[in-house]
């Protein structure tokens, strides 16, 4: 076997579930038989182009990085070309990357640094999930400025990626946020916009409204008890100082992927080792900036989500007092 096709097969062995079995892993994503899974495994024929691809989607690997040098010695990150081209398929893909209640592996541990409301909480919410996609069609398609939020209609894509977000009580998950004290309120004011240049209905403001109040009691209620299912641990920080750069470190199996998010939902991702490892030592020390309120700190609590329905009670002084 040649040093490139040790290589490959060695990173394609190493990144299969180890709850999996190699072989029959290989069989069903290839679609091949017993034999011609041994015959790659041994170097005897190589892998194809396509069969690479597959696996490289599969393994939420790149295809330079199964190809590539050691990840000791080449760092390699990735980033959506679709942005702009197919901006509904490319939302789809940035929330399902960045919620790891929706990835494939049963045991995850992340650490979250966030200025937005994780969408965990929205999920669950027609208004919510259709705004996030309307403001997200907003800047990065080709709609008119006065594209109304009566215009949009969920695309099927977004439906079927709501659907893994009710299969989250079957995971094995444990989330840490540390959010920006501002998230709801910059949400808020984000919806204010929209409604200001009376692309947003009163009606529809009213329903946002609601489901923005029914969000915040789901909330409370993970902070008060820590848990968003009897298997989804959900820890949440406030933190004291403005949270500059959206942040995802994920752990999961035997690996590590590090989200950075330079625009939006959009992230670029890393699975550099030595550099996931970094990014976590780093959201670790943004903790001592940040105050727990899961399972502690009642009076915060009470004081913090007081505080968010007011703001939401108030949206509509709010977008009388906002200029644009």
């Amino acid at each position: 076997m040649d040093e490139l096709n040790k290589r490959i097969v060695e990173k394609i062995l190493s990144n299969i579930p180890s709850y999996i079995k190699p072989i029959y892993y290989l069989m069903e994503v290839l679609g091949i038989s017993k034999e011609s899974v041994y015959r790659r495994i041994r170097g005897e024929i190589a892998f194809s182009i396509e069969e690479l691809v597959k696996l490289s989607s599969e393994l939420q690997l790149s295809f330079d990085e199964i190809i590539g040098k050691s990840n000791e010695t080449r760092i390699m990150f990735d980033l959506s070309p679709d942005l702009l081209e197919n901006p509904s398929r490319s939302f789809v893909k940035a929330i399902l990357e960045r919620e790891i209640c929706c990835c494939d592996w049963d045991h995850v541990d992340s650490l979250i640094a966030s200025s937005r409301i994780p969408f965990i909480f929205m999920s669950q919410f027609d208004s919510l999930v259709k705004f996030i996609y309307y403001r997200w069609m907003h800047l990065n398609s080709e709609h008119s400025l006065n594209y109304y939020f009566s215009d949009i209609t969920l695309p099927q894509e977004v439906e079927d990626m709501r659907a893994k977000f009710a299969k989250c009580p079957e995971k094995h998950i444990k989330i840490s946020y540390i959010l920006d004290s501002n998230v709801f309120l910059s949400f808020l004011n984000e919806v204010i916009y929209y409604y200001r240049r009376k692309l947003i209905k009163p009606e529809e403001l009213a329903q946002i409204k609601e489901d923005l109040l029914k969000m915040i009691e789901v909330v409370e209620k993970v902070v008060q008890t820590g848990k968003f299912t009897d298997t989804a641990k959900i820890y949440i920080y406030l933190s004291s100082i403005k949270i500059e750069t959206n942040s995802n470190y994920i752990h999961y199996g035997r690996h590590a992927t590090s989200y950075f998010y330079i625009y939006a939902m959009e992230p670029i991702v890393i699975k550099n080792p030595n550099i996931c490892a970094l990014h976590k030592k780093q959201l670790e020390s943004t903790k001592k900036y940040a105050t727990l309120i899961t399972l502690s700190n009642e009076i915060l609590q009470a004081r913090y989500f007081n505080a968010q329905r007011e703001y939401v009670e108030n949206m509509e002084n709010m977008a009388v007092n906002l200029s644009i």
